[in-house]
């Protein structure tokens, strides 16, 4: 019986390690087409609710492609509201529910600590949004600053990408907590984006765009037979006017 007991326990060992070896080498999720996240699908019950807290356990969630970290006894909190607007490339945003997340003023960004979007958590690699683009691309990012910073200090909101300082909104003691701002970058190659709220911020809507080249070659890529036309971002277009568009895996000029 004991030799039984002491087999069925070394099973249970090798089990365990085969399922925390398989997690630890799991292939993260990456993104190559144009997208858009909001956190409508986490509406609080009550505004204020605490959401993605982390734990010794668990301190990063994976939402189609965007991951989100938060280290041990930190958290955001889920705000019920309807907000709206528009992505400096033009594209429409809206949700219904939305983020606030403690500021990460000290990012530490060395190609130890971001090696991924799905990289080991630590305190100075949380309290941010990130994710895996495959091809190269525009990140923007939809936030407002909850707090000002202290008088005579300034506190930086950043996007990284590939460990070098894509885009910067810095804030001051006279930065207004009621405006929206946007955050962008465009990326030369595939890699990974940071998004870090430097402040107490909310964090309304997320958006990657693969650039044009990019997006014509995957749309020149699909069946020619697709009568559609599209735009130099790869969206498609139910009415052209005037401009530039690919038409059938073509690009086409109407006048």
């Amino acid at each position: 019986m004991k030799t039984i007991k002491l087999l069925a326990m070394a099973f249970c060992t090798i089990i365990s390690a085969t399922t925390a070896t398989a997690q630890e080498t799991a292939e993260e999720a990456t993104v190559s087409t144009e997208k858009t996240w909001t956190f409508d699908e986490y509406a609080p019950i009550d505004n204020g609710d605490k959401e993605f807290e982390g734990t010794a356990d668990e301190n990063i969630w994976e939402m189609d492609g965007l991951y989100i970290r938060n280290f041990s006894g930190r958290y955001c909190q889920m705000y019920n509201g309807t907000e709206k607007g528009t992505f400096s490339d033009g594209s429409d945003w809206s949700c219904t529910a939305y983020v606030r997340t403690l500021g990460n003023d000290g990012f530490l960004a060395d190609n130890r600590h971001d090696t991924s979007a799905a990289c080991n958590v630590v305190k100075e690699t949380d309290r941010c949004f990130a994710f895996n683009a495959s091809v190269p691309g525009t990140c923007y990012a939809i936030m407002r600053p909850n707090r000002a910073a202290k008088a005579g200090t300034e506190v930086d909101c950043t996007i990284f990408f590939n460990h070098s300082l894509g885009d910067v909104f810095t804030v001051t003691s006279e930065t207004s907590t009621k405006e929206k701002v946007e955050l962008k970058y465009t990326s030369e190659e595939a890699g990974t984006f940071f998004f870090v709220p430097g402040v107490n911020s909310m964090v309304y809507a997320i958006r990657f765009v693969p650039s044009s080249s990019t997006a014509i070659s995957e749309i020149k890529a699909n069946d020619k037979a697709d009568t559609n036309y599209y735009d130099l971002q790869g969206r498609r277009i139910s009415s052209p006017s005037k401009g530039i568009y690919i038409h059938e895996g073509k690009k086409i000029v109407i006048k």
